[in-house]
This record gives C-alpha cells, structure tokens and sequence, in this order.
C-alpha cells in the first residue's frame, strides 16, 4: 500500500511538473536578425553554452567559468544555437584566465577570423543589451 501511494503521489507531482515547463522562446527581449552581431561567438560545433565577443582579429571575450574542461573551437557569426552554416569556425590554440580570479576569460584562436570586425571599444557611456543563447 505504501508503495502504491509513493508511485501515485510521483506520479501526480511528475504530472504537475509538465504544465510549469517554460516554452522555448525568447523571453523578455528580441531575436537579433540573421544579419546582425557578427561579432559573437559560442563554444561550438555542436552546443551554444557559453557566449563570446571577438574583441581582436583572432581573440575572443568569455566568462573564464566557460574555460573549464575542453574548449577545441568557436563559431565567431553565427545565428544558429547548433552548426556554423553562417559563420566561422576556429580552433582554440591557447586559453587564458584572469590571473586574480575575475570571472573573464580569453581564447585565442588559429587564425584571424575574416567573417566580421571585432567589436570596437568605446570610452563613452553607451546604454548596454545583454546578449545570450
């Protein structure tokens, strides 16, 4: 008896569970269109777990927590969560880690990536997007 109350009352939560799962979509901003933010990148080719920024021909800006374990290329351009279809892939010849502990990472790559420019540094005070997958 008390299993079969166990397996109702797993069953029942496993049930409720399904209605709070959140739709795949954008939440709280916007699709960028294909042509736009050339200029990021993710570990890839066949996940999007981490977000970069091409700040040089062949260098790009993460988070130094998405240098952990094995990081064999990017895709710097791409619109697409799987693949590199619109964009150019690269391997990582060299990972390196904010020597106090700050979570910033920077990758450098095999070669200058032609796809797009790195992202240009301002000194002025610009209101910022946040980007992600």
């Amino acid at each position: 008896m008390k299993f079969a109350l166990l397996l109702a009352f797993t069953v029942a939560v496993a049930a409720l569970a399904q209605d709070q799962v959140v739709p795949a979509k954008v939440a709280w901003g916007d699709e960028a269109p294909d042509d736009g933010l050339k200029s990021s990148g993710a570990r890839k080719p066949n996940s999007a777990d981490t977000v970069m920024c091409l700040i040089a021909p062949n260098v790009v800006l993460t988070a130094a927590h998405c240098l952990d374990g094995v990081v064999p290329s990017v895709v710097v351009g791409t619109h697409y969560l799987t693949g590199f279809r619109d964009g150019e892939l690269a391997n990582v010849t060299e990972k390196i880690k904010h020597p106090n502990g700050t979570d910033v990472g920077i990758l450098i790559l095999d070669h200058n990536i032609s796809i797009t420019q790195p992202v240009a540094v301002s000194f002025e005070f610009v209101p910022a997007d946040v980007l992600t997958w």
